[in-house]
């Protein structure tokens, strides 16, 4: 009975676990004309690294939507982050407890699955060229 249960679960998990062919890797944030990547950072609920202004679109978001949000609503503000992939922050500084982050910020943007927007608890964000 219980190699029958073995077989039955690795039939199961080899049925379910995406071969080489099926995996692919989401690229990074394409960052729009006149703004310049700064990092991926670190974000919590309570203490967010961006929070003057904030929108979310569970079909729409991209970086260059969020930069465009954070251009043309609200004033100009110099810094807009990606989260979550399909959220949007902006603000004119970086705030504390807001750290650089090496990794986590490689989840699928629910407007471009080929382009990276931040991942859970982190923000990928962009700075506003000066003019």
């Amino acid at each position: 009975m219980l190699s029958l249960f073995v077989t039955a679960l690795l039939a199961v998990s080899t049925f379910a676990a995406p071969n080489d062919a099926q995996r692919r890797d989401v690229g990074e944030a394409e960052v729009p004309a006149g703004w310049a990547a700064v990092s991926c950072f670190t974000d919590q609920g309570g203490e967010r690294t961006l929070n003057a202004v904030s929108a979310s679109s569970p079909d729409l978001m991209t970086l260059a939507v969020c930069t465009s949000f954070c251009s043309h609503n609200f004033g100009a503000f110099t810094y807009a982050g990606v989260e979550f992939g399909k959220e949007c922050w902006c603000d004119n500084t970086i705030n504390p407890p807001g750290t650089p982050a090496d990794s986590g910020c490689d989840m699928e943007c629910s407007g471009d699955v080929t382009q990276s927007c931040g991942g859970p608890n982190r923000v990928f964000i962009a700075q506003r060229n000066a003019a």
